[in-house]
């Protein structure tokens, strides 16, 4: 049992659905259902019942609701206790990240939460965030399995797939999903060396034994879509990279039944923990990290 799900609770009940609860909470409706489903689990009974459009407490929910209003009453004074700590928070912070779409969601948070803090956001290969960070140009990195130690450390942020991005006349149109064997028959573009995505993949093709047709390095994620688009070849990107264009079609990659996977982490040298700038950052972290289970 969490905080997490803990709210999700409150608000499921005090909202009457999930789809009120998600939207109050500014997180996604399956986000709010896993914490529901987890929490039932470890109570071992249902906590909501349908009744019409609406989810009604059950037994155990009303006897759950009672404990945890007190339990958000308290959290919601530590929040305004620690509200004047927040306003406090100035100064500048830099990050770099191997992931555009995770590096503007840190960014758009901590700007919400934090107006008067200076902010840069860099994107940058998996080598080059891990460099950044630990040269002192950037205060934060986000990249895939970084390697930590005595200076860095990790922090866990979310686990993405991977889709197959072909162009709209390609046969793979047809597939709900590509096997990553079918990529024997491809031209894979890839990124330079150093890209996160191009690493993954490429081990997962060795130890698998399956050799592309032919592999081609392209630089930055938007000129291989234009490629790809162009019909030379096939690409992989993380499902969170993989914006709507109708020259293009996404499908989840497979492999032995189950979808690559990777886990995408916020990295900061050890010497600037104690930095209120960097604890705001991690608390926006571990936010997200409750989000992505």
């Amino acid at each position: 049992m969490n905080y997490a799900q803990i709210r999700a609770f409150y608000h499921v009940a005090r909202e009457g659905g999930v789809v009120r609860a998600a939207r109050v909470l500014n997180i996604s409706q399956p986000a709010i259902s896993h914490h529901i489903k987890g929490l039932e689990k470890q109570v071992r009974r249902p906590l909501f019942e349908k009744k019409g459009r609406n989810l009604v407490l059950s037994d155990a929910g009303r006897d759950l609701l009672s404990v945890t209003e007190r339990l958000i009453s308290a959290a919601y004074a530590i929040d305004d206790m620690l509200s004047e700590r927040r306003d406090r928070v100035e100064g500048s912070l830099a990050i770099i990240s191997d992931s555009p779409s995770l590096g503007a969601d840190l960014l758009v948070r901590f700007a919400r939460a934090y107006p008067d803090v200076r902010l840069s956001l860099a994107t940058g290969s998996n080598a080059a965030v891990a460099g950044a960070v630990r040269e002192g140009r950037a205060d934060a990195g986000v990249l895939v399995q970084p390697t930590v130690g005595d200076d860095i450390v990790a922090v866990p942020l979310r686990t993405e797939r991977f889709a197959v991005a072909f162009s709209k006349e390609h046969r793979f149109g047809a597939q709900g999903s590509v096997q990553l064997r079918q990529l024997a028959d491809e031209a894979l573009i890839v990124r330079e060396a150093g890209s996160r995505t191009r690493m993954i993949v490429e081990n997962a093709l060795a130890k698998a034994e399956i050799t592309p047709r032919s592999i081609v390095e392209v630089e930055g994620r938007d000129t291989i879509r234009e490629v790809v688009a162009r019909g030379m070849g096939v690409s992989i990107f993380a499902t969170g990279e993989c914006p709507p264009d109708i020259r293009l079609k996404y499908a989840p990659l497979r492999h032995s039944e189950t979808g690559l996977v990777f886990h995408e982490h916020l990295i900061h040298q050890r010497a600037r923990r104690n930095s209120p700038v960097l604890a705001a950052l991690l608390a926006i972290a571990r936010e997200i990290a409750t989000e992505f289970p």
